[in-house]
């Protein structure tokens, strides 16, 4: 190889890997099917492994997800529920972060339907009438969620 592609390549690949974002390094292994790490456990609320703590040193501060948020214009178009994961699922939380910390303190835009956004959703759907605890749908992203979701 030459110097010059040598180099090329170094600054290609650092550019790459400099530019991705930090929820991929999350996903990639410890705690991937609950949204990440964010600071001592997953998104989720959940402790980390003891196999993939040492690569997530404990900082209450560290927040490992990259989405930005999202714009209200977003039409929600199936029914979401614990577990699910997507684009859909990101603009969902980013509604319910924009209504306060009384609906979502923690506020994370991780792309996973974890504990944390399905409590959001059940303060959510009390706040405006929709379902009351201990009702069908309480916690479920339904039709009546939907359309009061896509009123914003």
């Amino acid at each position: 190889m030459t110097k010059q592609y040598q180099v090329f390549t170094r600054i290609v690949l650092f550019t790459v890997i400099s530019t991705l974002p930090l929820v991929t390094m999350a996903r990639s292994g410890c705690c991937s099917h609950h949204g990440g790490v964010c600071g001592c456990g997953c998104c989720d609320g959940t402790s980390l492994s003891a196999t993939c703590a040492p690569y997530y040193p404990c900082t209450r501060s560290t927040v490992i997800y990259s989405n930005p948020p999202m714009s209200n214009s977003y039409q929600f178009n199936r029914n979401l529920q614990f577990g699910n994961y997507g684009d859909d699922v990101s603009q969902l939380q980013s509604v319910l972060r924009a209504q306060g910390t009384d609906i979502y303190p923690e506020g994370l835009i991780t792309s996973y339907f974890g504990s944390l956004t399905e409590k959001a959703v059940e303060r959510f759907q009390v706040k405006y009438g929709i379902v009351n605890i201990g009702e069908t749908g309480y916690g479920l992203v339904g039709p009546r969620t939907r359309a009061k979701l896509n009123s914003f």
